[in-house]
C-alpha cells in the first residue's frame, strides 16, 4: 500500500507543480497536510488506548527524515515545474530512492546484501544513468 500511496504522491506532485504553484508553497501545503494526517493517526492511537512508543533517538531520526522529505518535495516541485515529465521523473526519483538507502544501509548500518540484490542494484543504477542522459 505504501508503494501505491507513493505512486499517487508522485503523480499528484508532478501535476500540482505544472499548475504554476510556487514550489516552496506547494511543498509547505504538502507538509502541513501530511502533518495533520500524522497527528490524526497518533490521536486515534491515543484515544483507542494503543501504545505509542517514543525515544529520543527515534525522534531525532524522524526529524532528519522529515528534513529529507521536505527537501525532496521542494526539489520535486522545482523539477516538475520546469517540465520534467512524470514518466521520467518517477523512474529517476524511485531509482535513486532505492540506491541511496541501500548504500547507506550497507555502509552505515552494516546491513548485508545478497548477490542477487547486488545485480538488481547495478541494473537500477544503470537505468538511472541512462535516464539522466
Amino acid at each position: 500500500m505504501a508503494g501505491v500511496a507513493y505512486g499517487g504522491y508522485t503523480f499528484l506532485i508532478s501535476r500540482s507543480a505544472k499548475t504554476g504553484i510556487t514550489t516552496s508553497f506547494g511543498a509547505a501545503v504538502l507538509q502541513v497536510t501530511a502533518a495533520v494526517e500524522g497527528i490524526a493517526v497518533v490521536l486515534f492511537l491515543y484515544v483507542t488506548g494503543q501504545p505509542i512508543h517514543v525515544t529520543t533517538h527515534g525522534v531525532v531520526l524522524a526529524i532528519l527524515a522529515g528534513l529529507a522529505v521536505g527537501t525532496a518535495e521542494i526539489l520535486s516541485f522545482i523539477a516538475y515545474s520546469r517540465g520534467l515529465s512524470v514518466a521520467v521523473g518517477t523512474q529517476i526519483t524511485v531509482g535513486l530512492s532505492i540506491l541511496i538507502p541501500v548504500i547507506l544501509g550497507v555502509v552505515i548500518a552494516k546491513e548485508s546484501i545478497q548477490p542477487i540484490q547486488i545485480v538488481a542494484f547495478v541494473l537500477i543504477a544503470i537505468g538511472v544513468v541512462v535516464l539522466l542522459k
